[in-house]
């Protein structure tokens, strides 16, 4: 089986691997990074005298004004809310069927990881997804 020092051991070298890509970014073009900070710190300022309460305002109503968006967003929510309820409901499922087994659970966490991982690769495979893939799409 898989031992807790071998998932430590996985996890330090993913880590590793982590910190030396985002080491090997440390040589971005600086005039690239100087044109684009002076540009947010304008719109910034700007932000700043606006308010928070107006921006978000602002932003609920583009999404609101803007079908593809408020679609997407209302399906994104329902199907959120649905993983959410069953994920939910495992470890009293694990508790009732298998008591002595805690493995279970871990084992049921990394299948909800895996099955979220192709489904990423699946979409990335479409290419584009065109607006009307089953979200908003007005009937013919």
């Amino acid at each position: 089986m898989i031992s807790p020092q071998l998932c430590i051991l996985v996890n330090a070298v993913t880590r590793f691997a982590s910190c030396t890509l985002l080491f090997t970014l440390r040589h971005i073009d600086q005039n690239t990074m100087d044109e684009k900070q002076r540009e947010s710190e304008a719109v910034d300022h700007e932000e700043a005298k606006m308010g928070f309460v107006l921006l978000w305002k602002q932003g609920w109503a583009a999404l609101v004004q803007n079908r593809i968006l408020f679609s997407s967003f209302i399906v994104n929510m329902i199907v959120m809310l649905i993983i959410l309820m069953i994920d939910f409901q495992f470890p009293t499922l694990y508790r009732e069927i298998a008591p002595h087994n805690e493995s279970l659970l871990g084992w049921m966490l990394a299948a909800t990881g895996v099955g979220a991982f192709i489904t990423i690769l699946l979409l990335n495979r479409l290419g584009t997804v065109r607006y009307g893939f089953g979200i908003g799409e007005e009937p013919r």
